[in-house]
């Protein structure tokens, strides 16, 4: 092959060299996003024995923050709530299910630490919000503004760190 020829043929060649890079560029990106939409809200995947609250877990994220959840969906599961614990670590909390939503009142009994309390229907939006609940709160109870679908408590001062407002849909 002469010196020209090889330039001709680089000439040819790199043009197609481009052509095939964006294509496996624009296929790649497309397998991402489709598998994207089946990954879960929050990057963890952690054994329920793992969460402070012993129970299985769930999510949410609101504006990048990421809340591991324990989930209380019986009656005597929503009873006991988080009464008794002594701790909570800043990245968890616990959420209360109700089928079907329902007016839902919160109470403080046998609590050792603060809470804020999210109300949410069953669109997860948020609908009320209680801040900075004491233990020594108890026997008052706390109720939504309107029939709730979940219920979030979490450690005092979280729904002001996520900046979190009613009005604001979290991704559960």
């Amino acid at each position: 092959m002469t010196a020209s020829e090889h330039k001709g043929f680089r000439k040819r060649l790199l043009p197609l060299a481009g052509v095939v890079f964006l294509v496996g560029l624009i296929l790649y990106m497309s397998l991402w996003a489709l598998t994207a939409k089946g990954r879960s809200a929050c990057p963890f995947k952690v054994p329920s024995s793992t969460l402070s609250t012993g129970r299985t877990f769930s999510s949410f994220v609101n504006r990048g923050d990421c809340i591991r959840l324990g989930k209380a969906v019986t009656a005597a599961d929503r009873q006991q709530g988080l009464s008794g614990k002594t701790f909570m670590p800043p990245d968890e909390g616990l959420l209360f299910v109700f089928e079907p939503p329902q007016q839902a009142c919160m109470w403080m009994k046998d609590m050792r630490f603060s809470l804020d309390m999210i109300w949410l229907n069953s669109s997860s939006t948020i609908t009320h919000i209680e801040r900075n609940i004491k233990p020594e709160s108890y026997p008052n109870s706390y109720c939504g503004a309107s029939p709730a679908a979940y219920v979030i408590e979490l450690n005092e001062g979280t729904a002001d760190a996520a900046k979190l407002k009613v009005g604001d849909q979290l991704k559960l």
